[in-house]
C-alpha cells in the first residue's frame, strides 16, 4: 500500500511538474512572440505600439529570456521624442532596472549617458514648455494691447475731428463778430 501511494505521489508530483513546465513554455513562448511583435511595430516606425508591447513584457514576464532586453527597450522607447506616448518616468524607471540588470561597463556608461541626455532632454522640454507660456501670454496682451490702441486711435481721430469742428466754428464766429465789429463802428 505504502508503495501504491508513494508511486501515485511521485506521478501526481511528475505530472505537477510537467504542468508548471508547459506553463512556462507557454509564458515564454508568449514574451518571445510578443517580442518578436514588438520589434516589428518598432521597425516600422509603431512606437506607441511597440513601446507599449515591451513595456507588457517587462511588466508580466520577468522570468522570461527575452526580458531584459524588453526592460531596455522599454526604458529606451518611452524616452524617444518621436513615442507619442513618451513618459520620462516610465524611461527612468525602465532604465533603472536595466542598469541593475547590466554588469559590463560599457553598458553602464551607456546607460548613464542615455539617463544623462534624457534628463537633459526633459529640462529643454520645461524650458520650451516655458518659453511657450510666455509666448501665449504675450501674445495675449500683444492682443489686448493692440484692441486698447486701436480703441485710442478712434478716440484721438474722434477728438481731432471735434477739434477741427469746434476750430470751424470758432472762426465762423470769430468772421461774425468782426463783422458785427465793424458794423458798430460804422455806425
Amino acid at each position: 500500500m505504502r508503495v501504491l501511494v508513494s508511486v501515485s505521489l511521485a506521478v501526481f508530483m511528475l505530472a505537477g511538474c510537467s504542468r508548471i513546465a508547459e506553463t512556462d513554455a507557454g509564458e515564454a513562448g508568449e514574451a518571445r512572440r510578443l517580442f518578436n511583435h514588438a520589434r516589428a511595430l518598432e521597425s516600422t516606425g509603431k512606437l506607441r505600439d511597440a513601446s507599449g508591447e515591451f513595456l507588457r513584457i517587462a511588466e508580466r514576464y520577468p522570468e522570461a529570456e527575452v526580458w531584459p532586453m524588453a526592460v531596455l527597450k522599454t526604458g529606451v522607447l518611452y524616452g524617444t521624442p518621436q513615442n507619442p506616448v513618451r513618459s520620462d518616468s516610465i524611461a527612468r524607471r525602465w532604465l533603472g532596472v536595466y542598469g541593475v540588470l547590466s554588469t559590463s561597463e560599457a553598458e553602464q556608461n551607456l546607460l548613464r549617458l542615455s539617463t544623462g541626455l534624457l534628463e537633459s532632454q526633459s529640462g529643454l522640454l520645461r524650458q520650451i514648455d516655458t518659453q511657450r507660456r510666455s509666448i501665449d501670454s504675450l501674445s495675449a496682451s500683444t492682443r489686448r494691447l493692440s484692441g486698447a490702441l486701436a480703441a485710442q486711435t478712434r478716440l484721438t481721430e474722434d477728438l481731432e475731428q471735434q477739434l477741427r469742428k469746434t476750430s470751424d466754428e470758432l472762426k465762423k464766429l470769430k468772421e461774425i463778430d468782426v463783422q458785427t465789429s465793424r458794423k458798430r463802428q460804422r455806425r
